[in-house]
């Protein structure tokens, strides 16, 4: 398995939106078979974890948008009992800043 540094290496060489998305979806899903009972953090960029997040629940890039963006030091929580289908338990929660986002922070 790659190391989550080596994978940002490799992302930035190559920013494809569908080879960032892939190898996002692969991460999570590795991470996720390799460890089934832990609850995991990944910490990455908004927009990273937009296209990832998409792939990860199998949904057009197009329908990015539908769920709203994802703002800067957001929370989101997806769940999976098999490592292969994911869903969303909490999407983008800022409650704990407490502070209004706007659109100058929302990926």
């Amino acid at each position: 398995h790659l190391s989550l540094r080596r994978q940002r290496q490799m992302c930035i060489r190559d920013r494809g939106y569908t080879k960032a998305e892939a190898r996002f979806v692969r991460f999570i899903k590795a991470t996720a078979n390799n460890f089934p009972e832990s609850n995991i953090l990944i910490v990455s960029h908004g927009m990273e974890l937009s296209f990832g997040i998409n792939g990860l629940l199998k949904q057009p890039r197009m329908s990015i948008r539908e769920r709203g963006g994802l703002t800067n030091t957001s929370t989101t929580i997806l769940s999976t009992t098999d490592g292969e289908n994911f869903v969303i338990k909490d999407w983008n929660n800022t409650s704990y800043l407490n502070k209004k986002q706007d659109d100058s922070t929302t990926i």
